[in-house]
């Protein structure tokens, strides 16, 4: 329990000392798969609709190099490192692609850094150039930032994208051979923290921020409303998640769940993935009278290796008083003490000729949610990469009244010492440690040395031993001296 009050306020400290704030203005990627099939279209049908939502990852474009070239960066949560080049997840539409040229940069250098060859990009390498960034919420200030490690994997005549990917390895593998932006930021002192939070402004727009400001983001900042939770490794990397304790309908105050159910967070995928718990329970209320009326239609679409269930309604037969029926979803955290909750005007996209319900279900994988885009925007969530945390701010959360006596008063006061001074004495104990293994290191290495010069002496049967008082008290003085040096 202290270990983990501990790392919360470590987790507190660290967004509060925070350098600067990284900010990059982004863009959802709108997707038109099936090209002559849009949206206003009649024949417009589940499956294209999920061609559309499925992979939808947002981007942003950053001026980089002096003189700056604008690339367009996926903000990616399926891929890893802060690279520029021909890669295994870009977009390959004019509208998503860029020129980069190295050659036209005066600060453009190779580094040494991660120099390993990958199947991505055999010819790829680390490099450094100059970024341009903003610094505050309103996209006023540009902040100019050179030498920022990136990680160039093809060549500057062809058509590129960039990828700040939010995956991390578990083991030695590909993402560890790369650069990631937050390291290329912590090496340069631009950000202290692995922090960041994506935070949308409208439903297609929003801010990526590094190293957020919580109290300069939030009205009435309070930490004690700021929770935690560790996230999940799995086999396949670091996936981003939560545990959901409870899922119920808040219309019929009915628990749906079984058991707890982990949930991941990817903010690549412009729907929600619902669990089989879920699945049965709409299907067989809501929409059981309108899918048996021929109103609505519970389709399966075959999407990359997975199987889905999905809905679609006709907008002659089923409109807005329909909609408003809907059983309130509601996903209770009990790491974040709050109850999440999605209505219609969160789980409907309405189109010229129909709506689609925003949760998909997974045939064969039945024990999982995945909270996309439509979670997301009504619940921006904190993430760390380095702790690998993910942290809500719940606004809702009613803290601990104020004392109204001296007593109370005191009492809390003394409390909070009491963390303050417990923090100071891990603090003092774990330097008191590295002085002491620095002390012991020097004293061993010169002791090495005497005894080796008095091994070297024995040759000479007219060598004196005996160390004069001054002698040793010089010694003394001399290490004393060098670790005080040390310390300082």
């Amino acid at each position: 329990m202290i270990i983990k009050k501990f790392e919360i306020f470590l987790f507190i400290f660290l967004i509060k000392k925070s350098l600067s704030m990284i900010i990059f203005p982004f863009k959802t990627v709108i997707y038109n798969k099936n090209k002559f099939l849009n949206r206003n279209k009649r024949e417009y049908n589940t499956t294209s609709f999920i061609d559309d939502n499925y992979f939808q990852p947002a981007y942003t474009t950053i001026k980089i190099g002096n003189p700056p070239q604008e690339i367009k960066f996926l903000l990616s949560y399926n891929d890893c490192g802060f690279k520029i080049g021909k890669g295994n997840n870009c977009i390959y539409s004019e509208e998503y692609l860029s020129h980069y040229n190295r050659n036209s940069s005066s600060d453009f250098k190779y580094t040494n850094y991660f120099n390993k060859s990958n199947i991505e990009f055999k010819n790829g390498r680390s490099a450094e150039e100059t970024i341009y960034t903003y610094t505050d919420l309103d996209l006023k200030n540009l902040k100019k930032i050179e030498n920022i490690g990136f990680y160039l994997g093809s060549d500057t005549n062809e058509e590129l994208c960039g990828i700040i990917g939010f995956k991390s390895d578990n083991f030695k593998l590909y993402c560890s051979e790369i650069n990631n932006i937050f390291n290329s930021f912590k090496i340069r002192e631009v950000t202290n923290s692995d922090n960041w939070l994506l935070k949308y402004t409208s439903e297609n727009e929003g801010l990526l921020i590094f190293d957020p400001e919580l109290d300069k983001i939030i009205n009435n900042y309070d930490n004690n409303k700021l929770f935690i939770s560790n996230s999940e490794k799995t086999i396949k990397g670091h996936i981003w998640s939560v545990i959901i304790d409870k899922i119920f309908s808040e219309n019929n105050n009915e628990t749906i769940n079984k058991k707890e159910l982990r949930a991941e967070i990817d903010n690549d995928l412009g729907l929600i993935e619902g669990s089989g718990d879920y699945y049965y329970y709409i299907t067989t209320t809501y929409f059981k009278d309108y899918i048996k009326k021929g109103i609505c239609d519970l389709n399966e679409v075959h999407v990359n290796v997975y199987y889905y269930y999905a809905i679609e309604c006709d907008k002659e037969k089923f409109g807005i008083e329909d909609m408003k029926k809907f059983p309130i979803l509601s996903l209770v955290l009990v790491c974040f003490q709050k109850e999440f909750t999605l209505n219609y005007k969160d789980l409907f996209t309405e189109t010229k000729y129909k709506y689609f319900f925003n949760i998909i279900f997974n045939i064969f994988i039945t024990e999982r949610w995945i909270l996309g885009k439509p979670f997301l925007r009504k619940y921006p969530l904190l993430i760390n990469f380095n702790l690998q945390t993910v942290g809500y701010y719940n606004e809702d959360f009613k803290t601990e009244t104020e004392p109204t006596n001296n007593e109370d008063i005191n009492q809390g006061n003394n409390t909070l010492l009491s963390e303050k001074f417990l923090f100071f004495l891990i603090s003092i104990v774990f330097l008191l440690i590295i002085a002491s293994g620095i002390t012991c290191f020097y004293i061993g290495k010169h002791t090495k040395k005497i005894r080796k010069k008095k091994a070297n002496e024995l040759v000479d049967d007219d060598f004196d031993y005996t160390t004069s008082n001054d002698n040793q008290n010089n010694a003394f003085d001399f290490e004393s001296n060098h670790n005080r040096k040390n310390k300082n």
